[in-house]
């Protein structure tokens, strides 16, 4: 039987196995480390993608203050933003990553980067970058003042982008928008894509149709397979626009609490996956659901408030599931109170996406908080488990022991071990 091998980050499974065998780790970075460009890393790792030649793309607070972009190849740290770097076409980075570093097959890394000065609202006057190996250069994809297919100008970009095998990237872009949750401020939040040549197009704006004779007013978070199809997030206008922050410490941000939605590129018609309070496997309703990758069968995986309220730790006192549309047909992965291989049941799956992913052979890498103190930290145990045809197999969690490492405490960031959000790790793999 094929051993796994993993990073800390994230695992490189060559082929599909049994629900048993052993998982090797190699460590990519640790708190402490001085990384050159950049400085000392601190406080926590946030993992976004992994290739299979073990590329790993991530983000890190940094001791000087906020956080930098790097990628891991071949035992070596590269920077690719951090506070004060300048930024291609002009501008200077600012203090934080929006989410998801995409490292592709090519070794090119896709990721959005706040610019100074820092503005009030999440995702205002940041930029969409795209990192080219072959020639080892940064260059702005989309960037504040671009102008937007549909009309009007880029104001920024949202939380998450994506890139597929043949770099082209599908990502939330700012713009003008008189509905939607940043209708106040005269913004909203669209999808577009930007192909390997930077060209961009519209793939949603708000007031767009939806399924079932709405309208969109507000996407997100989009993902995009090496056919074009691209899952994603996006609010129907009828629907209750549930508001709440996704970041720590808590900012202002475009957005509402959404579905999640398909769009096959040969026919470009529009699937609800998870519609707002649609009915969810095992019981209860989706309240809500956060997209969380697409592997090239046009599987879709994504996390959901599956409550009921008051049952789980986020602002609303949801707890979340993890999910997967293969086949047309929506299955649990696992649900609160689902009994995890090591010992426990899951309390809940994360409140934040970039902690489930699906790779070509439909197998869920995903992160979850346990009912259990093995520890006796004061905190409930934390793991990372693999879901393959049904079977749910442990790859890491509390009490774990890394030779030559120690033995894992917890799999999320020190200085939210005692916080009710709900996070538990991050996912990478390939």
């Amino acid at each position: 039987m094929a051993a796994a091998t993993c990073t800390l980050l994230g695992c490189d499974e060559p082929a599909p196995t049994p629900a048993s065998g052993s998982y090797s780790f190699t460590v990519v970075a640790s708190l402490g480390d001085r990384v050159p460009d950049s400085g000392v890393l601190t406080n926590d790792f946030e993992p976004f993608s992994l290739t299979e030649r073990d590329e790993v793309g991530f983000g890190a607070d940094l001791a000087t203050g906020g956080e930098g972009v790097f990628v891991w190849r071949e035992g070596r740290l590269t920077t690719l933003a951090a506070p004060g770097m300048a930024a291609p076409r002009g501008g200077t980075f600012a203090g934080y990553f929006l989410s998801n570093i995409i490292v592709n097959e090519s070794g090119d890394v896709v990721f959005v980067q706040s610019l100074q000065p820092k503005a009030a609202i999440v995702g205002l006057n940041a930029g969409l970058y795209r990192y080219t190996r072959r020639t080892e250069t940064l260059a702005a994809v989309m960037r504040p003042g671009d102008p937007a297919p549909g009309g009007g100008a880029f104001q920024g970009v949202g939380l998450a982008a994506h890139q597929n095998a043949l770099g082209a990237i599908a990502s939330p872009g700012v713009i003008p928008a008189e509905v939607g949750p940043g209708q106040g401020a005269h913004v909203g939040q669209g999808l577009f894509l930007a192909d390997a040549d930077n060209r961009i197009t519209a793939l949603g704006r708000p007031g767009d149709p939806a399924p079932g004779g709405d309208t969109f007013d507000w996407f997100g978070n989009g993902w995009i397979n090496e056919h074009g199809d691209v899952a994603f997030n996006a609010h129907p206008a009828r629907a209750p626009c549930i508001r709440f922050t996704m970041t720590v410490p808590p900012e202002p941000s475009l957005f509402c609490a959404a579905g999640v939605f398909l769009r096959r590129a040969d026919t470009r018609e529009v699937i609800a996956i998870a519609p707002l309070e649609g009915p969810a496997p095992g019981g209860g309703t989706f309240h809500f659901a956060y997209t969380d990758g697409i592997n090239n069968r046009g599987d879709v995986a994504f996390v959901a408030a599956v409550g009921p309220a008051g049952s789980g730790p986020d602002a609303r006192g949801y707890a979340y599931g993890g999910f997967l549309y293969t086949d047309g047909q929506t299955v649990a992965v696992a649900r609160p109170a689902t009994p995890m291989p090591g010992g426990g049941r899951m309390y809940t799956a994360a409140e934040v996406n970039y902690n489930l992913r699906v790779n070509d052979h439909g197998d869920v890498y995903f992160a979850a908080t346990l009912d259990t103190d093995d520890n006796h930290d004061g905190a409930r145990d934390t793991g990372v488990y693999r879901w393959s045809r049904g079977a749910l197999r442990l790859v890491v969690r509390t009490g774990t022991v890394l030779p030559g490492v120690g033995t894992v405490a917890q799999l999320k960031a020190p200085a939210l071990l005692m916080s009710t959000f709900a996070t538990a790790g991050a996912v990478a793999n390939n």
